[in-house]
């Protein structure tokens, strides 16, 4: 710029102003704006000089003092694949990020290096989010946070809680400071896609794909650091090894359950559960720790959950899940809670869909769904703490009699040590078929299933196909040892089709609770709570209690009647109504009369 051109006639054109903030030395644009200054002053132009400067530097988003700067950031040690990019007009340097106001002073935003490195695009929800580093005790650190939070005020300050030094005072400074990276140098923090699910997303697979990044690790932080490679891949296959050849098939059964988990969805099979019981002391934690130990850290907490956890919790982490197991250990371990709802916990997780929430705005939230295989084990099997055939249905019992190892101690010690290896090479022998392969095979194993047992229950036999599949891809890509589960072996898991009819399991609970009462069922007991009379081979029950053990026992009245009557164990009165009008005793009122099994014993 050639200040000797300029006088007084042309120091407000517009071109003076653009070219003064187009010189990009900071000290020299400094003193050629105080040449400029002293021009204007001289024709008594000082202060409509001062307000066409800062008019544009309010157009072109520049600070108070109209000095326009293009620095770039100038951080030191940056992780690899990082580097400095431009950032405004603010210093960025090693010692945090400021700003310089004309008389002098700085203006903190952070004092610490802190710096945007990339965007993405959720899939699930198309929000998008900003993966930040930020460097603390020497130590470089990152994280993804939504696009809002560094948006708003009061949001941003949520970031102290990670080590970020933010506060009220320097909270706008900051959202400044990222709204100017992002845009002077947006060229340089290019967006690509994320994924706050694990699993199958867009034919590839997380968190092994390379063109998709799971994007909920602050939120799932020690579900995502778990699935990882850790140790030495000979040493795992070492142990496995000689689990399979010396085991029962009951362990290559679980650790098949948890290779299929990401198959069933490939595969329509609808979501279900394999539970491990038996008695204390037979190995079935360490079972499970082996079963995680394929895709990642088999230590308590992080991969390998238990029942504390409340049933929106369980939710979210089996949509974060996505295709992968959900491993839940000790049946026993619950709470008051937990028990109470855990046949609708067994509903839940097999439907594969979450409830709907509305958000504040009152519309959806986005719907957490999933597909995978949830393992578990207990002393007791899961169908115990169920009633309904539809849930019992969702599980396959496999039951340890003896011992599963010979050596607890070293099983535990190599894959707490050595883990993550088996998953991924699994995922690869699945990728290399096609979707047309996997599903041919898969039926040619459910047709052996349904040969080997022809009564058994579809969705039953579907969810071992799925299984024996799994066991047959780990045994040809990953083991080469050619021991594969037996179908009639594998087979004893199915549940009896009688075992799921929900009227006979409600008659055998009427049944049960007149035989647990018997002194509800005998006038002479006239201090205890009347249900009913009972001589041990028919049994009459006031309404009143009916419908208490029903409610109790989670019994449909009308579709539990209308199938005793047809049975016979239920004798209606001369319409077909299933209760009677009777007098018995002191009541009088409707009585249901149910015939009792042979083998009752009163």
């Amino acid at each position: 710029m050639d200040i000797s051109q300029i006088n007084g006639s042309n120091v407000l054109n517009l071109e003076t102003i653009r070219d003064l903030f187009n010189i990009e030395n900071n000290f020299e644009r400094e003193q050629i704006s105080q040449a400029l200054r002293e021009i204007a002053k001289a024709n008594g132009k000082t202060k409509a000089f001062d307000n066409l400067t800062k008019a544009y530097a309010k157009v072109i988003k520049l600070p108070p003092e109209g000095l326009i700067t293009q620095n770039t950031t100038n951080f030191s040690d940056l992780p690899d694949g990082l580097s400095n990019i431009p950032c405004g007009v603010w210093t960025a340097d090693d010692q945090g990020v400021r700003i310089q106001s004309r008389d002098g002073t700085y203006t903190w935003a952070c004092r610490h290096p802190i710096v945007p490195v990339a965007r993405f695009k959720n899939i699930q929800t198309g929000k998008e989010l900003i993966k930040i580093a930020y460097k603390r005790d020497t130590c470089w650190q990152d994280m993804i946070v939504a696009m809002d939070v560094l948006s708003h005020q009061n949001k941003i300050i949520d970031l102290s809680a990670y080590g970020i030094l933010v506060n009220s005072n320097s909270a706008r400074n900051l959202i400044k400071y990222f709204n100017d990276v992002l845009s002077k140098g947006i060229q340089y923090i290019p967006v690509s896609r994320s994924s706050s699910k694990f699993g199958w997303i867009d034919g590839e697979f997380i968190p092994y794909g390379q063109a998709i990044t799971f994007d909920a690790e602050s939120i799932f932080k020690q579900l995502s650091d778990s699935i990882k490679t850790h140790g030495d891949e000979n040493l795992w296959m070492q142990c496995i090894a000689d689990i399979r050849k010396n085991s029962s098939f009951v362990v290559r059964l679980m650790m098949a359950a948890s290779f299929g988990s990401i198959l069933i969805g490939k595969l329509d099979v609808l979501n279900y559960w394999v539970d491990l019981w038996g008695e204390t002391e037979g190995g079935k934690t360490i079972t499970l720790k082996v079963c995680t130990s394929i895709w990642a850290d088999p230590c308590e907490n992080k991969f390998l959950g238990d029942f504390k956890s409340t049933d929106v919790a369980l939710e979210a982490k089996a949509n974060a899940l996505n295709n992968l197991p959900m491993i839940i250990d000790d049946t026993a371990n619950t709470t008051a809670y937990t028990r109470d709802n855990f046949e609708n916990m067994v509903y839940n997780i097999a439907s594969g869909k979450g409830k709907s929430r509305s958000d504040i705005n009152i519309g959806l939230r986005h719907e957490n769904c999933w597909h995978l295989i949830a393992l578990t084990s207990g002393e007791s099997p899961l169908s115990s703490f169920v009633s309904q055939g539809g849930a019992i249905n969702r599980i396959l019992e496999v039951k340890a009699d003896t011992k599963l190892y010979d050596d607890f101690t070293s099983v535990i010690e190599c894959v707490s040590s050595n883990y993550g290896f088996a998953g991924k090479r699994f995922v690869d022998a699945v990728q290399s078929m096609s979707d047309e392969d996997l599903k041919q095979q898969f039926k040619e194993i459910k047709n052996k299933v349904q040969e080997a047992v022809p009564d058994a229950m579809q969705k039953q036999s579907l969810s071992l196909s799925a299984i024996l599949l799994a066991d047959k891809i780990a045994t040809d890509y990953i083991f080469k040892d050619g021991i594969y589960l037996n179908i009639d072996d594998a087979s004893e898991v199915l549940v009896d089709p009688e075992e799921l009819s929900p009227n006979e399991r409600a008659y055998e609970y009427i049944c049960g609770k007149i035989a647990m009462n018997p002194s509800r069922f005998n006038p002479l007991y006239e201090l205890t709570e009347q249900w009913g009379v009972s001589d041990g081979k028919s049994a009459y029950i006031y309404h009143p209690a009916f419908i208490k053990l029903c409610r109790d026992g989670k019994i449909n009245k009308k579709t539990f009647c209308d199938w005793a009557i047809k049975e016979g164990v239920l004798i209606p009165d001369g319409r077909g109504c299933p209760a009677s009008p009777k007098r018995i005793l002191n009541y009088t009122g409707r009585v249901y009369h149910f015939i009792l099994p042979d083998n009752y014993e009163k």
